[in-house]
């Protein structure tokens, strides 16, 4: 049984009104592991909750200009670590207290017209330190996965063509994934 598998059976046999200390002797853990399992589960139940109601705002708005504390459009959009170091690296550094949405945009693909010769010019991402294609592939999937608007999708979408036009003008390959988003 993974790790995963097992919080999840806790969390179940929690809900179905199983004291602390029998799910422990049940998993061979103390009460208090379990207690914190059950805490940990609730916490990120209440931070997806919050990051959902966060979403809602932003759809409701619908506009990618408006800006919002950074910490609060970087936590609310509930990017994955890597993502959400990266983008924080570089909004700090910045000394940015209010971004957009555009702002992360433009920090991803900038908006150019013709096609420049150089990855970091079109794609300032790739300036931070410590940055790879790994981060940067997670960070496109999970910005072409939001459903933030539709000023965001029509902006984002059309980014991604830029940045498909880029990669296929260097002989790089295009993943499927990301085709797909950018048709």
């Amino acid at each position: 049984m993974s790790l995963h598998q097992r919080n999840a059976a806790i969390i179940q046999e929690r809900k179905s009104g199983k004291t602390y200390n029998d799910i422990a002797s049940n998993f061979e853990l103390s009460p208090s592991s379990i207690q914190q399992i059950v805490k940990r589960y609730h916490m990120e139940e209440e931070r997806g909750e919050r990051s959902s109601n966060f979403v809602a705002d932003i759809r409701k708005f619908n506009d990618i200009d408006k800006k919002w504390s950074t910490e609060t459009l970087l936590h609310g959009l509930h990017f994955s670590y890597l993502a959400k170091r990266c983008l924080t690296r570089h909004f700090e550094s910045s000394k940015l207290s209010e971004i957009s949405l555009k702002d992360i945009m433009d920090f991803l693909i900038t908006d150019y017209e013709e096609i420049p010769y150089d990855l970091r010019e079109a794609f300032p991402v790739f300036k931070q330190k410590n940055v790879g294609w790994k981060t940067v592939w997670a960070l496109f999937k999970f910005f072409s996965e939001q459903n933030l608007g539709p000023s965001f999708s029509t902006e984002w979408n059309k980014r991604l063509k830029l940045f498909i036009a880029f990669i296929t003008e260097q002989e790089m390959t295009v993943p499927d994934w990301l085709r797909q988003c950018g048709s």
